[in-house]
């Protein structure tokens, strides 16, 4: 799915996963709320480009992707309580079985997400 550079966006990416992904045999909160936090990081941390959120299986794996077309990798924070942002990939991390970045071969990263099967 191919999404604008906007805070609705979120939703949007949300709403996808659910229709994606209905078969999963997983908590099924934790996929939308890791999509959530990731389009978003990619809307607050990159500049007005599309972004792109795949949701898939793997014969091991569920996996959620959103993609931007930035170079910047993103970078897990340690967060202080008083801190109005800065805990995405925290979220990420703990509702995740595992998680990571990688680049596109024509520019830009693909954060994903991923659970057992």
């Amino acid at each position: 799915m191919i999404l604008a550079h906007a805070p609705e966006s979120s939703a949007a990416a949300r709403e996808f996963v659910r229709k994606a992904a209905v078969d999963w045999i997983i908590d099924f909160d934790d996929p939308l709320t890791v999509v959530g936090e990731l389009v978003g990081n990619a809307v607050v941390h990159t500049r007005g480009e599309s972004i792109v959120v795949r949701a898939y299986e793997l014969p091991a794996w569920y996996v959620v992707e959103v993609w931007d077309y930035s170079s910047r990798m993103p970078e897990r924070r340690t967060p202080d309580l008083g801190w109005e942002s800065g805990r995405g990939l925290v979220v990420v991390a703990e509702l995740a079985g595992d998680w990571g970045v990688r680049r596109l071969p024509a520019g830009g990263k693909a954060v994903f997400a991923r659970w057992a099967r």
